[in-house]
């Protein structure tokens, strides 16, 4: 990573919160490491600087402090805002092309980790009601960013529910893919994803 492209646990652990926000960064250090199913409470609190008795102060389990972890995360990208040095929506849609499915600088261990998180949700209600919800926080995001686009005339009139629905699919599955692969077919994904831009949304 670059210190222009900062990851994602310093960009939502800011150092500020006090204890349980600490303990939230261990989480989501520890299960980068572990996985879900080796992770427990004393690896998390390997991962913690303070007294591992404050981790069973707050929680009662791995999975209600994951659950608040994952909460806490689509809290923060529910908060984003636009970066103001875009203007253009085009820009802001080739930002997030760029980072989530050419995977520039990406940050492998929020990857990892938001994919532990995901793959609970198959069998869990209550890791599917936050992935539920942080999907629509971030298809809502591109869709506003694409009206914005059709409204300023740099876009064609497009359904941009649709469209938005599709660019996060894609991102998902190339997050997946980036887990376990090599990046031999990183390029070619992200061509192909330009060129149904070109051709469907950009004028």
């Amino acid at each position: 990573m670059t210190e222009d492209v900062p990851e994602l646990k310093s960009l939502i652990f800011d150092g500020n919160g006090g204890t349980q926000k600490e303990i939230l960064a261990a989480a989501f250090e520890a299960l980068h490491k572990h996985g879900y199913s080796e992770l427990t409470i004393d690896a998390i609190g390997d991962e913690f600087d303070k007294s591992q008795s404050l981790i069973y102060h707050h929680y009662d389990s791995k999975d209600e402090l994951l659950l608040d972890l994952l909460r806490f995360i689509t809290d923060y990208f529910e908060d984003l805002t636009p970066e103001s040095h875009m203007s253009n929506p085009r820009d802001r849609i080739e930002e997030f092309v760029e980072t989530a499915i050419g995977l520039s600088e990406r940050d492998r261990t929020a990857i990892g980790t938001l994919i532990e998180l995901r793959a609970q949700a198959v069998h869990d209600e209550r890791y599917r009601e936050h992935f539920v919800r942080s999907d629509k926080a971030i298809q809502k995001y591109l869709a506003d960013e694409i009206r914005d686009g059709i409204e300023s005339g740099v876009f064609q009139e497009v359904d941009a529910e649709s469209v938005a629905v599709w660019i996060h699919t894609v991102s998902i599955g190339a997050a997946f893919r980036s887990s376990t692969a090599d990046d031999s077919w990183v390029e070619t994904n992200k061509k192909e994803v330009q060129d149904y831009l070109e051709k469907r949304l950009y004028r």
